[in-house]
């Protein structure tokens, strides 16, 4: 169908095309000019898409970057702390293995401390027995020697008892025979001192 139509009014009922023609009746400079008005409409659709696509991209690409920036912070973020976490595991071992050790002298020097000690009450033991052993003895010699003193002084005091009696006997007789055989002559002699200027 033609949407162009007939002209009215023409003579002979016949119709004539314009130059050029066209779908829409237009001649080729209309033609162009609406192709031309198309194409600038579809090259403007096309920036504009194009824009819109690269402003997408590149909002993805930095939405992208952002997500990278951020899985490279959290892996930095998880590499700082398992060194720190790493770091703290190696000085808490280094510790443990230094108090451990630190212990094991400790018990080292309790196992020789209590054998020392052992060895010295053992010692301890020995020399109280020695001791009470040599106190026995001499106790028993101080007792069979209280013994043999006490002996010996009873003996002595009958001795020394008898002694004084004779000796008392003694005196008491050779005073009696001194007094019998110089009496007078001892009175002489003692009135002769006590008066000299009669001689």
């Amino acid at each position: 169908q033609n949407m162009g139509g007939k002209k009215k009014g023409g003579k002979g009922g016949g119709a004539k095309k314009k130059k050029g023609g066209g779908e829409f009746d237009l001649d080729i400079n209309e033609s162009n000019q609406v192709l031309e008005a198309m194409k600038e409409s579809l090259v403007a659709k096309l920036i504009h898409e194009t824009d819109q696509a690269d402003k997408c991209k590149a909002g993805e690409n930095e939405k992208r970057f952002r997500e990278l920036q951020l899985e490279r912070k959290v892996k930095a973020e998880q590499k700082l702390q398992m060194d720190i976490i790493s770091d703290m595991t190696r000085q808490y071992k280094s510790v443990e293995e230094e108090l451990m050790d630190r212990i094991n002298r400790l018990d080292r020097r309790k196992m020789e401390n209590q054998e020392e000690i052992k060895n010295l009450e053992d010692r301890k033991k020995q020399y109280e027995d020695e001791i009470k052993d040599i106190k026995n003895k001499k106790q028993v010699k101080i007792d069979n020697l209280k013994k043999r003193i006490e002996e010996m002084s009873h003996d002595f005091s009958g001795m020394l008892k008898e002694t004084l009696e004779n000796m008392r006997d003694k005196i008491k007789s050779a005073n009696e025979k001194w007094e019998q055989e110089n009496d007078g002559a001892m009175l002489k002699r003692f009135e002769e001192y006590a008066n000299p200027k009669a001689n």
